[in-house]
């Protein structure tokens, strides 16, 4: 219906639907040059594209505003590419409808794969096929990861890379060789610790700063089906300066054969030069094995499960995280583990971090900055009595500079 100065509203609107991607498709608004104070041919003629959360707003005040609302258009279009770099930063295909909605945007606007930052998919058998027309069209990607796990029922089930089509496998190796890829995370996945397989993409990896292997199955089955080839290089090593590893502790068999595969001389991941350390939930045998790998270089740990340091006398940074059941009572292992630091070490900071596993009743600052101290002490750090009550466990304290104390996520207070 015309409005107030005969304009009329005229907007068309694209397919749309719940996904996040959705928002990409917009409402076409079509200002024209009507009313009694001019504007700009150029700026009222030309169709401007808002995204469909303010076009509604925007038409549901001015409908009766023609210059108002031809100055909003001006301001959409100037904010129509920063906003699209900021949607399309990060991407997450996790089923086959993302993965069509993101196939179609892709071929409307292709300029549109080279902001994808940020690359999450988790594998369908059913998006196997779009998967691999989708990823070669990516070419910036700096963060990815990948999640094989599938449901069937309750249960969660490992994906075997054996079984990729040829085809994704290709892509998943293009995304590997990019030099823009800084971070990959695993999760899910089973595979074989052979260099042709799975393992092999690390290879192509040149500038990969942070890796994580998160509750993956390591098999040494035999497979039937030949392995591609174009994952198959000895000649380069990948050294991840940073590393992230976590093992469920009731799958002994998945930590025994990880590592294997990570400790064997021709894995082609050389933990030995790794500066930064997470380990999760891992066996006290393999997190041992681990840290007597890196030796030397490791500099920053975050640890829950008890650890040899004797073997990293640069570690600078030290964060232990423990459950306490019932009462405010630290683990041994705890102690363990800090006493086994070598006596000149370069420790600057100390995190310990307790998280209650049932009820867990209120401990005064005071008690927590004592057992504080006294790892500090049990750590071979130099710290005075007068820097002791200066601080009281929080603060900088001589040779620390970030000394914090307990850190109780959630606990009830008993009364």
């Amino acid at each position: 219906m015309p409005g107030r100065h005969g304009f009329t509203p005229t907007w068309s609107r694209l397919p749309s639907s719940e996904s996040p991607l959705s928002h990409h498709h917009q409402l076409c608004l079509n200002i024209p040059q009507t009313g009694p104070i001019a504007v700009s041919a150029n700026s009222m003629a030309e169709a401007t594209d808002l995204p469909n959360e303010l076009l509604w707003q925007i038409v549901q005040h001015l409908e009766f505003d023609p210059p108002t609302l031809a100055a909003c258009a001006l301001v959409g279009r100037s904010w129509y590419l920063p906003a699209q770099v900021h949607q399309f930063r990060r991407v997450s295909l996790k089923n086959n409808l993302d993965c069509s909605l993101f196939s179609q945007i892709l071929a409307e606007s292709a300029h549109l794969a080279q902001l994808v930052r940020a690359l999450t998919i988790q594998f369908r058998h059913n998006t196997f096929l779009i998967l691999s027309q989708i990823l070669p069209l990516l070419s910036c990607v700096e963060s990815l990861d990948l999640q094989g796990f599938s449901r069937h029922g309750y249960r969660r089930l490992f994906l075997c890379w054996h079984r990729l089509p040829i085809p994704c496998v290709d892509a998943l190796a293009h995304l590997f060789r990019l030099p823009s890829l800084k971070c990959v995370n695993v999760t899910g996945w089973c595979f074989r610790p052979t260099n042709s397989g799975f393992p092999g993409l690390f290879r192509h990896s040149l500038a990969l700063q942070s890796l994580g292997i998160s509750d993956v199955m390591i098999c040494k089955h035999e497979s039937t089906l030949d392995e591609s080839n174009s994952l198959s290089d000895t000649t380069f090593k990948l050294c991840p300066p940073r590393l992230q590893l976590w093992l469920p502790t009731t799958n002994d068999l998945s930590a025994t054969n990880l590592g294997e595969w990570l400790f064997h001389p021709e894995c082609s991941i050389d933990i030995r030069h790794v500066r930064e350390l997470l380990v999760s939930e891992g066996k006290e045998i393999f997190i041992s094995q681990v840290l007597c790998t890196i030796g030397a270089s490791l500099e920053v740990l975050t640890c829950s499960g008890l650890c040899n340091l004797s073997h990293n006398p640069r570690l600078r940074v030290l964060d232990l995280k423990a459950y306490v059941v019932n009462r405010f009572t630290p683990p041994q292992w705890l102690e363990t583990s800090i006493s086994s630091l070598p006596p000149n070490n370069c420790l600057e900071a100390l995190t310990l971090t307790l998280e209650p596993g049932f009820s867990v009743p209120y401990s005064d600052d005071q008690e927590a900055s004592g057992y504080l101290w006294k790892m500090l002490s049990v750590a071979h750090s130099d710290v005075s009595a007068e820097q002791r009550r200066s601080r009281q466990g929080v603060g900088d304290a001589g040779p620390l500079e970030v000394l914090q104390g307990f850190f109780v996520s959630s606990w009830n207070r008993s009364y």
